[in-house]
């Protein structure tokens, strides 16, 4: 069952008064494991480094051996939480992860009600992250865009468009414990909440996944969008997935590192 925690933040401490002081120079990714228990985050908070952990990951041997049983394989995967992945940072760890929010998509307020939701919109794709389902969902957290290319394309009826085609290099997270849903959002709820905060949503937020790695800790993103003569768009995305089981969402207030809310995931 979901749980959904709505918080009135006061920021403390010193990375509360880092936080207030909005003075913060860019930071550098983190590396030890992230504290749930925090109230606020320091600004300009980057979480830690997809791309430096799927590198680690992927030295790794991750997949079973066909000689090698079930129960022997999953010994194996359960020695992988001392693996370093940072200077002090280890599989087993907390980890956060950062993704950009995009206001005018990923902050709703209905005003009328009080009601603010921030959300991020994961990707459906084919990839294999645990034995219940198909497939899973993962959200792209770093990417690079190859150059544009255009071509004409038609249908069985002659309708002519020209196509616009994009290839995406990413590093993603992908969920162990969510499903494959295309519509599906993770969002970060608050009732009875004014205006100002809402304003503030607006003004610019990040937004974390937060949980363990968890096995198979890394695959490989391969998703495609085709065109349509209506959308004569493309896209072709490839990268890295490390695989986490989600355990909160936070959505932190960008300017000064005030966590807004979080959520929490219990299956």
């Amino acid at each position: 069952m979901k749980k959904v925690i709505f918080l009135s933040v006061l920021l403390a401490g010193s990375i509360g008064a880092e936080a207030q002081s909005g003075k913060a120079a860019k930071a550098a990714f983190d590396s030890k494991p992230f504290d749930t228990t925090l109230e606020a985050l320091p600004v300009g908070y980057r979480g830690h480094d997809c791309s430096a952990i799927a590198t680690v990951l992927k030295k790794q041997k991750t997949d079973k051996d066909e000689m090698e049983t079930t129960d022997e394989y999953k010994a194996r995967m359960e020695n992988m939480s001392s693996i370093k992945i940072g200077p002090n940072l280890t599989v087993g760890d907390t980890i956060a992860l950062r993704a950009e929010i995009e206001p005018e998509r990923g902050v709703k307020y209905m005003a009328d009600a009080r009601m603010l939701y921030i959300m991020s919109q994961p990707q459906p794709s084919m990839m294999y992250v645990n034995e219940k389902g198909p497939g899973s969902n993962w959200v792209s957290l770093a990417r690079t865009e190859g150059r544009e290319r255009r071509y004409q394309a038609s249908n069985a009826y002659g309708a002519t468009v020209t196509v616009t085609s994009r290839n995406f290099k990413t590093c993603a997270v992908a969920f162990t414990n969510l499903g494959h849903a295309a519509h599906e959002s993770i969002d970060v709820y608050l009732s009875d909440v004014g205006a100002d905060v809402a304003r503030r949503a607006k003004a610019g937020v990040s937004f974390f996944y937060v949980g363990k790695l968890e096995r198979p800790f890394i695959k490989a993103v391969y998703e495609s969008s085709l065109p349509k003569i209506d959308f004569p768009f493309e896209s072709h995305w490839t990268g890295d997935a490390v695989v986490i089981r989600l355990e909160q969402a936070w959505a932190v207030e960008a300017k000064t590192g005030e966590v807004l809310g979080k959520r929490e995931f219990s299956h």
